[in-house]
């Protein structure tokens, strides 16, 4: 959507040069002035949540191998499945969050 908004000269100015200094787009520099998240947050936000999903998948693998050479009892066994289902939960909650744009807790600041 583009809006037109009107600023004196020297605001604008002002504006822009903060917006250079910071080595950002004027867009980019007024997104980050009203708290919105940057592309970078949610390139970064999707970055760590995906390092988080492998990481869930590595664990249920080695809970897999672990339980198939008999090495957990069946209550490690649920005490695992549960904190694995609970951070799954967890990611399902923030993928939802941003697929909806309420990242309100992951705003810059």
């Amino acid at each position: 959507m583009r809006k037109t908004i009107r600023f004196k000269p020297e605001q604008f100015q002002e504006i822009e040069l903060k917006a250079a200094e910071m080595e950002m787009t004027l867009s980019e520099y007024i997104r980050l002035r009203l708290g919105f998240p940057s592309k970078r947050d949610y390139r970064m936000l999707l970055f760590h949540i995906s390092r988080i999903g492998n990481n869930i998948n590595q664990l249920a693998k080695a809970i897999n191998i672990a339980r198939k050479i008999s090495k957990l009892d069946d209550t490690q066994l649920n005490t695992a499945l549960t904190r694995l289902l609970c951070i799954q939960a967890e990611l399902e909650s923030l993928r939802i969050d941003f697929k909806s744009g309420e990242l309100d807790a992951y705003k810059s600041k």
